[in-house]
């Protein structure tokens, strides 16, 4: 949800004025006076495309951390994204300027619901900066993760099949909430200095507590075919 939010916040203030950019550098030029921008329709067209750019990124995996961290998936599904975005965010203008005439017989100097008429090259350019602004929030976002100590440090009990499934797992998935601190197993003694998949040995079941309470584990996770022992 925070990334969710973040990244709403940060394209609405690239949107807001590249939907608008005709009347914003007319204010600029002096040819139209700062009140005549009415802020509270901007805002909620703006929200519109922001809005609908979201609900496709979510429907294409875009929050989910395997595809956030995987560079080409993100540029791929983005890609596509804004292709669709583009596409319904037009006919959600068109839908609502139908209502505006037909249903409340409003004419377009006095909607009700806010339409603009926006030309194709002005939307093909608000496209191109939410791709280019969500890639670059993914990025950004997948690099500061990755950099802060907020994973789980996990303590694996037993280096066979089953904490490689776990381990394979944990990769594949790209989980940023897990980070495999080391190996406790029962022939610790015979293997000094070993690594396990680059994971160091802390040793063997009696220094499970010390090892917990040196490496700051947060969770234990017994990965032992036969746990009767």
């Amino acid at each position: 949800m925070p990334l969710v939010l973040l990244e709403t916040v940060l394209l609405l203030a690239v949107v807001l004025p590249f939907a608008h950019l005709r009347t914003v550098l007319s204010i600029l030029k002096g040819d139209l006076p700062l009140d005549s921008f009415d802020w509270s329709q901007a805002i909620v067209r703006s929200l519109l495309i922001v809005v609908t750019a979201q609900v496709i990124f979510f429907l294409q995996d875009l929050y989910a951390w395997k595809v956030v961290r995987n560079k080409q998936q993100s540029s791929i599904r983005l890609l596509e994204a804004c292709s669709y975005a583009l596409v319904l965010t037009a006919l959600l203008y068109f839908a609502l300027d139908g209502i505006d005439k037909h249903l409340l017989g409003r004419d377009e100097h006095d909607p009700v619901l806010g339409i603009y008429k926006a030309t194709i090259a002005q939307a093909l350019v608000v496209m191109t900066l939410i791709y280019f602004t969500s890639f670059g929030f993914r990025r950004a976002a997948s690099y500061t993760v990755s950099r802060l100590p907020v994973a789980d440090r996990l303590l694996m009990v037993g280096d066979g099949p089953i904490a490689g499934t776990i381990e394979r797992e944990l990769t594949e998935r790209a989980e940023p909430s897990y980070v495999i601190a080391g190996y406790i197993v029962p022939d610790a003694a015979k293997r000094p200095g070993e690594q396990i998949r680059g994971k160091p040995i802390f040793g063997g079941y009696a220094d499970i507590v010390r090892t917990v309470k040196e490496q700051n584990v947060d969770r234990v996770i017994v990965c032992l075919p036969e746990r009767r022992g």
